[in-house]
C-alpha cells in the first residue's frame, strides 16, 4: 500500500515538473564553462507565469461552468 502512494506521489511530481518546464514556469540553465568534474545547473521559478496560468485557467472554467449551466449560479454561491 505505501509502495502505491508513493508512486503515484512520484508520478504527480513529475507531471507537475513536466509541466511546468513546457508552460515555463520553471528554467534550467548552466554557464558555459565546466571546471573539471563539477558542473552547475541553475533553476529559475516564474512565480508570476504561474499566477498567469492559474489565472487563466479560473477564467476558462469560470466561462466554461457559465456556458454549461446557461449562468445560473447554484444555491449558496456568491
Amino acid at each position: 500500500m505505501m509502495k502505491r502512494i508513493l508512486f503515484v506521489l512520484f508520478v504527480v511530481v513529475v507531471i507537475f515538473v513536466g509541466l511546468g518546464l513546457y508552460r515555463g514556469w520553471f528554467t534550467l540553465s548552466s554557464p558555459g564553462d565546466i571546471e573539471g568534474d563539477k558542473a552547475s545547473i541553475n533553476l529559475e521559478v516564474d512565480g508570476g507565469k504561474m499566477k498567469e496560468d492559474a489565472a487563466s485557467l479560473k477564467r476558462k472554467t469560470k466561462e466554461l461552468t457559465e456556458g454549461l449551466t446557461g449562468g445560473k449560479k447554484a444555491p449558496g454561491d456568491n
